[in-house]
């Protein structure tokens, strides 16, 4: 991915009501995956599964399901989503099961050293 101006991740992707600021929350998930797709949590993911596509869809939950800029989640936060929304909305061969968890491991291992999550 191309390197594109840093975002700061502190900005705000909700507007005064609550509601998701479109525009701004694509250039905020796109400036953090980018800074993912930089890590070294990465680059040992990708080296056995370079096609990860479950963060996007966690972040999008996050954002869109329980109205929180992914760098400000919560733990009940976090939980909600992947007991509960993921499992519901999506279907996958059981045998991703694993990538899964790896892919979203090496992203909170990121966000732990990165956004003090």
């Amino acid at each position: 991915m191309a390197r594109t101006e840093m975002m700061d991740l502190s900005t705000p992707i909700f507007d005064a009501h609550g509601e998701v600021c479109e525009d701004t929350a694509e250039r905020y998930v796109d400036a953090l995956l980018e800074r993912f797709e930089e890590s070294t949590e990465w680059k040992e993911f990708s080296k056995t599964d370079p096609d990860g596509f479950v963060l996007s869809v966690v972040l999008d939950f996050c954002i869109n399901h329980e109205g929180v800029a992914p760098a400000d989640m919560s733990e009940n936060e976090l939980s909600t989503i992947l007991l509960d929304i993921f499992p519901r909305k999506v279907s996958m061969p059981a045998n991703k099961a694993d990538e899964v968890v790896r892919e979203l491991r090496a992203y909170f291992g990121f966000a732990a050293r990165e956004l003090g999550f």
